[in-house]
C-alpha cells in the first residue's frame, strides 16, 4: 500500500476508526511482521487486526440496525422530523461509537436516542451530547444511575455492592465520582457531618433526563 492510498483510508469519512486501523494495518508489511514476533499473542493479534476486526464492526453495525428498526416501530414513525444533513451526522456520529462497543445495552441506547431524534423528540445538539455521554458510561454506571434514580432520596455508596455484587466499596466510589463529574449524581456527602465525599450521592434532573432519553425506565418509573 503506497502513501496515497493510505492517505485516502485515514481520510475517507466513511470508514468508521476500527476499519480505517484494519486497512491501513492489513497493507502494512513491516507493523504486521511486528506484531507476528510478539511472544505467543502476536499471531492472534494480528488475527484481531486483519480477519475479525470488520467481522466484529458489522455485526454491532447490525444489532444497532435492527434495535432502530425495533424502536421506530414502536414509536410509529410516521415521517422524519429531521433535515438531511442532521440524518447524515446523527448516523456518522452513531455508528462511529457502536462500531467501537462490544456491549449490547449501549447499542440499544445509541438506537434509543436515534429514533427520539428521528422524529424530533429532541434536538440534534442535545442528541449528540447524549450519544457522547452513552459512550463515557459503562454499563455498571448505567445501574448505579437507575439506582439512584429509583431510590427518591438519596444511596449510601457503601451499599451498592450488595445491589451490584461485582462491585466493591472502592469500584463503587470510583465509578460514582465519575457520574458526580458528569452532573449526574450530586454528592450528598459533603454536607453531612457524618460521611465524607462520594459516600453519599443523589440523583440529578440531569440524570432523570438522560434515563427517559435512553428508555432506561420503565412506564411506571417515569
Amino acid at each position: 500500500m503506497n502513501r496515497n492510498e493510505k492517505f485516502e483510508i485515514g481520510n475517507d469519512p466513511t470508514l468508521s476508526l476500527d476499519i480505517k486501523i484494519s486497512k491501513l494495518y492489513s497493507g502494512s508489511q513491516v507493523t504486521r511482521a511486528l506484531i507476528g514476533g510478539v511472544p505467543w499473542v502476536g499471531t492472534y493479534i494480528d488475527n484481531v487486526l486483519t480477519d475479525k476486526a470488520q467481522g466484529f464492526a458489522q455485526k454491532r453495525l447490525e444489532a444497532y440496525i435492527s434495535e432502530l428498526s425495533a424502536q421506530v416501530e414502536e414509536l410509529k414513525l410516521q415521517s422524519i422530523a429531521q433535515d438531511d444533513e442532521v440524518i447524515f451526522d446523527l448516523f456518522q456520529s452513531s455508528l462511529d461509537k457502536v462500531a467501537k462497543t462490544k456491549s449490547s445495552e449501549k447499542i440499544k441506547r445509541f438506537a434509543s436516542l436515534s429514533a427520539s431524534c428521528l422524529i424530533g423528540e429532541c434536538s440534534w445538539d442535545e442528541t449528540e451530547a447524549a450519544l457522547n455521554l452513552v459512550n463515557k458510561l459503562s454499563d455498571i454506571q448505567m445501574e448505579i444511575l437507575k439506582i439512584a434514580h429509583q431510590s427518591n432520596g438519596y444511596i449510601l455508596v457503601e451499599k451498592i455492592p450488595t445491589v451490584l455484587t461485582s462491585l466493591t466499596k472502592s469500584s463503587s466510589m470510583l465509578f460514582c465520582a465519575d457520574l458526580v463529574s458528569k452532573g449526574l449524581l450530586k454528592d450528598q456527602g459533603v454536607s453531612h457531618f457524618d460521611t465524607g465525599a462520594i459516600e453519599m450521592l443523589s440523583s440529578t434532573e440531569l440524570n432523570d433526563w438522560f434515563l427517559k432519553r435512553v428508555r432506561s425506565l420503565s412506564s411506571t418509573e417515569t
